[in-house]
């Protein structure tokens, strides 16, 4: 009974950030692309994609992004055939980012606010998966201040510091029981921060050719001012007490190699690879802070990820008038090797396709739009949970941007 307590005891506070919700929503035009831009700055975005680039802007610009994300999916058990259903609310990435550099100055500095990691995830009640996850909200902002350098016309460099804040509440079932039938439940309510780096190299080969280079630092993300609390029969109350916990989630380090092809100036191509370093991501332990639950002192959550990586592709159409058209696609390698995938956020390797288009007001003031989509579906079996069964998940995440250069 003790296992049984401790191996459903709950999860680690912002586990969902290192699952499959890594977001990379960080500019509408870029979206539009495939996500694309490391190497092609047009925008103040590019403080995020690539700091070194951001040198190159012809213009100083503020720009403001936001991305909803509707997402709808169901879990089919392989036992009972039984379809769980998610029932998840509208969240809302955004990204604002300022540049400015003195005009002929061979620096730029800049702001870039960002969500880089973002999910909610609410199934049903008496979802298949209850006793692992039943519902999570979860919100990260990072805060990029960064300085991008032009060494000459062709090469440049840059570093932006990153801070990043989280806030999780997760909510799962407990297998004890009332006198009525139902189960327990246990609610973990956790804040976390901590420190990266995103660092950017760019080279204009030619006029038309340009390569890229980016790497973001792992980051630990420290929980403080966590708790658990729960609710479940006063006949094993003393089970599970009421206390702070704390955890460390080490999230990964990315690199990001990229080239852009201009072969006149109303078109650009877009080549890009990402390399995500998940090794670390293994074995998350719960401390708790008081007194043992279910006799333990620390539960551990057993994630196993490997490396991930990401490939993208994108193309862009600038008219003589006043408008642009885009288009892109990415495939993504998931870290979550088999046996390992959970109702949190369930992930898979998957491809995702995106259009967009802008209209230049004005020099000065554009609207962006873009739409991706991302369709996920995975049959797994949980070595540790034991959960086993198909998810199938459809996410539409349409985006709107703002850009005024001045």
């Amino acid at each position: 009974m003790k296992k049984l307590f401790t191996g459903f005891a709950f999860l680690v506070p912002m586990a969902v950030f290192g699952q499959g919700y890594q977001l990379n929503l960080q500019g509408t035009r870029q979206i539009g692309k495939g996500s694309t831009g490391l190497a092609d700055p047009t925008d103040a975005t590019a403080m995020f994609t690539n700091p070194g680039s951001t040198a190159f802007l012809a213009a100083n610009d503020v720009t403001f992004g936001i991305t909803p994300a509707f997402s709808k999916g169901t879990f089919t058990d392989a036992q009972t055939n039984v379809e769980s259903r998610s029932d998840n609310p509208v969240v809302t990435p955004f990204n604002l980012s300022a540049a400015y550099g003195a005009k002929n100055s061979r620096f730029k500095y800049g702001l870039a606010i960002y969500t880089p990691f973002g999910s909610t995830m609410r199934w049903e009640p008496g979802s298949a998966g209850r006793f692992e996850t039943k519902e999570i909200a979860l919100l990260s902002v990072s805060f990029q201040p960064t300085v991008s350098y032009r060494i000459n016309n062709k090469l440049g460099v840059g570093l932006g510091l990153i801070y990043t804040y989280g806030h999780v509440q997760i909510k799962k079932d407990v297998p004890v029981q009332f006198g009525n039938g139902d189960f327990g439940d246990a609610t973990i309510d956790c804040k976390a921060n901590g420190f990266g780096l995103n660092a950017g190299l760019y080279y204009a080969v030619t006029n038309q050719l340009a390569l890229a280079f980016t790497y973001r630092s792992a980051m630990n993300m420290k929980t403080g001012s966590g708790t658990a609390e729960f609710n479940v029969p006063a006949s094993v109350a003393a089970n599970f007490p009421n206390q702070p916990v704390n955890a460390t989630l080490p999230l990964p380090q990315i690199f990001g190699l990229g080239m852009t092809y201009k072969p006149s100036k109303t078109w650009t191509f877009n080549l890009e690879g990402y390399l995500s370093d998940w090794s670390q991501y293994d074995t998350i332990r719960i401390n708790y802070e008081q007194a043992p639950v279910a006799g333990a002192m620390s539960s551990d959550l057993i994630r196993e990820y490997k490396t991930g990586f990401t490939l993208r592709a994108g193309i862009e159409y600038l008219s003589e008038n006043k408008y642009e058209l885009r288009a892109g696609a990415f495939f993504s390698k998931s870290p979550i090797q088999d046996g390992y995938v959970n109702p949190d956020v369930p992930d898979a390797n998957r491809i995702n396709p995106s259009i967009g288009a802008s209209y230049n007001f004005t020099n000065r003031f554009r609207v962006d739009a873009a739409v991706l989509a991302e369709f996920i579906n995975r049959k797994d079996r949980n070595v540790v949970s034991g959960i086993e069964g198909t998810y199938n998940f459809n996410i539409w995440l349409p985006s709107i941007g703002l850009t005024y250069k001045f």
